[in-house]
């Protein structure tokens, strides 16, 4: 048996696919607010860090929930891993759209998180995760109001202005 191989294709797996279905169809109909180099490295963030999560917490160091039928890898969890990547967009997107700034940002990062548990939520009911060794939801809310402050650092890193070089510094 392969190590990606499915042992049953059930609604876990038709809720990740429907899933990643539904976000790209969301990306590709959205207007283009943000250049393609930024999208594409948002969705990149946004494909590696649920990665970092479930080889941590999922399993590995702390084994507090499994990713779709079982603790073994399959390619499904892949699949899971690319419906995620629009979400760092999304994020983005709205964030700009919206252009919170000042206090709002604080209520747009607990909005979104409020969001990612709801989605989570319907992971779990969809037998996409399953919580193990006494990991809740709400553990998840405090992971995601990191990881939105962490995206939104990340997108402002990547559209800072430039630094100036330094040969137009005057040195005497």
């Amino acid at each position: 048996m392969s190590i990606f191989a499915i042992d049953k294709f059930d609604q876990n797996e038709w809720f990740v696919i429907i899933g990643a279905v539904v976000t790209y169809t969301g990306l590709l109909l959205l207007p283009k607010r943000l250049p393609t180099s930024t999208t594409l490295l948002l969705c990149i963030w946004a494909f590696t860090t649920p990665k970092f999560y479930d080889f941590t917490l999922g399993g590995g160091l702390f084994d507090y929930y499994d990713v779709n039928d079982s603790p073994r890898y399959c390619i499904m969890d892949l699949v899971s891993y690319f419906f995620f990547a629009p979400f760092g967009y999304f994020f983005i997107y709205f964030y700009e759209w919206l252009r919170a700034r000042g206090r709002a940002v604080v209520f747009y990062i607990l909005g979104w998180s409020l969001v990612a548990v709801g989605v989570e939520w319907l992971m779990v009911y969809f037998h996409v995760l399953t919580y193990k060794n006494g990991y809740t939801i709400a553990y998840s809310f405090v992971i995601y109001l990191f990881t939105q402050s962490m995206t939104l650092v990340f997108y402002h890193w990547l559209t800072r202005p430039p630094k100036q070089a330094s040969s137009d510094l005057r040195t005497e």
